[in-house]
């Protein structure tokens, strides 16, 4: 498609339109068609890409190796249920979508048969995010925190504030703020399976 054009007056356009040009003007309405395209087309990629490469990495890789990021736009996509969900997608917390300030960490959305969980781009992502949603709790027990965390209709939430009370040496009314945040993210990620 030519977007100049050398000596002419008029140029019809779409029956009724006309422009006057001079010589080698860019034609507005042809470069405006053409960005417009453009603009169209990169958006459509953008997304199919988005769905595409994380849809591979999830089954075939680590999240690691994909430089990809949409925290403004979260993709959803399938996801295998049959696989470690908190390591496949750098989720140590095993955290659902929904809360904006931990949200915007992630780079994905995934559907799996016990709900959506999010997908980061690597595991220092998922683990800020784990720290994020620890501050929320922060004035709260350890035992007060557990059961709303890991509630008890997915969980024996009992046992996980056992384990996180035996791992850390410390008691059920501990509040959460007077623990170690890095060693209280390590013994979550371990209870909720992360291996790494």
């Amino acid at each position: 498609m030519k977007l100049f054009k050398r000596n002419y007056s008029y140029q019809k356009l779409d029956g009724n339109l006309k422009i006057v040009s001079a010589n080698n003007e860019v034609l507005f309405y042809k470069l405006s068609t053409v960005v417009l395209s453009i603009m169209l087309i990169v958006n459509i990629c953008n997304v199919a890409e988005t769905k595409t490469v994380l849809k591979h990495v999830l089954e075939k890789d680590t999240l690691e190796h994909v430089v990809l990021i949409r925290n403004s736009n979260l993709t959803r996509i399938d996801f295998p249920r049959n696989q470690n969900i908190p390591t496949a997608l750098n989720n140590p917390g095993a955290i659902r979508p929904g809360n904006p300030s931990v949200d915007r960490y992630a780079i994905g959305i995934v559907d799996t048969k016990t709900g959506p969980f999010l997908a980061f781009m690597n595991p220092e992502q998922g683990f800020l995010a784990l720290k994020k949603v620890l501050q929320g709790y922060f004035n709260n027990t350890i035992k007060d925190m557990i059961y709303k965390y890991a509630p008890s209709v997915e969980n024996d939430t009992e046992k996980y504030i056992n384990n996180i009370c035996e791992s850390l040496k410390c008691k059920s009314n501990t509040l959460v703020k007077d623990i170690d945040q890095d060693k209280l993210c390590k013994v979550i990620a371990k209870i909720e399976g992360y291996k790494r």
